[in-house]
């Protein structure tokens, strides 16, 4: 994704933000950075830790190939979203504001909520 980025920033410099890493951590760079550790991902969604400096160093937050990651942050931490996964696990109540989760003949089913 940072050579993506990298090569639409060649492309069309002004396109993209000329420095998004001085931005503290939690803010939108609305491009993806070296400083974002993605940990999950599929079909140009990831989940990224965003490690540059500041109060929201470490936190969680979704890039979408749609809006990149101008949703802001998800949680403030991986421990605080591990949290509310093991919640939703255990209580079988709603994850990331839309997955239920159910287990049937041991199996997890993750499902959208209706």
């Amino acid at each position: 994704m940072v050579k993506v980025w990298a090569g639409l920033a060649a492309e069309d410099p002004g396109m993209v933000d000329a420095n998004p890493s001085a931005q503290p951590a939690g803010t939108p760079a609305y491009s993806f950075i070296e400083e974002y550790i993605p940990f999950a991902g599929l079909d140009g969604y990831f989940w990224f830790v965003d490690t540059r400096p500041g109060p929201m160093y470490g936190c969680v937050t979704e890039y979408s190939r749609d809006s990149s990651d101008e949703d802001g942050t998800k949680w403030v931490s991986i421990s605080a979203m591990l949290t509310d996964l093991a919640d939703s696990l255990a209580g079988e109540t709603v994850f990331d504001r839309i997955w239920l989760s159910s287990v049937t003949d041991g199996e997890l089913d993750w499902r959208i909520r209706s």
